[in-house]
């Protein structure tokens, strides 16, 4: 995977969440990364979810997950569903996390974390 890979480059400029930093691990076919993150307030996910108490909608983060998966580990597998998926706590803005990609045979396993707490998790299944 190339240094300059832009995890999010597929969406907007307007929806695309801030990036901090990736570590990943060994090249030249890294299986896990991780991205620390902040989603600004101005995003549109946070629109209408909820007036006075945003939070990121879940189908949001999979979403996400699901762009930056194909991006840093290189595939264009068709996108076929999720497994797992657990939301435990809500991701509001401006609070920085990380979002952990690991990568499996088909599918591929996410977790954000907000200081060390599970926020959500999941998988996303991918035709092989």
């Amino acid at each position: 995977m190339s240094p300059q890979i832009q995890p999010f480059a597929r969406l907007s400029p307007a929806e695309r969440p801030e990036l901090f930093k990736m570590e990943r691990d060994a090249e030249p076919a890294p299986r896990s990364v991780v991205l620390f993150l902040q989603f600004p307030a101005t995003l549109p996910w946070f629109d209408g979810h909820f007036p006075g108490r945003p939070l990121l909608p879940g189908v949001a983060q999979v979403h996400l997950a699901g762009i930056a998966s194909q991006a840093v580990f290189t595939f264009d597998s068709a996108y076929r569903g999720t497994g797992r998926l657990k939301f435990v706590r809500p991701i509001t803005p401006e609070v920085p996390v990380q979002l952990t990609l690991q990568l499996k045979t088909s599918s591929v396993r996410f977790e954000y974390r907000r200081d060390d707490v599970v926020c959500a998790s999941g998988s996303l299944l991918f035709t092989q």
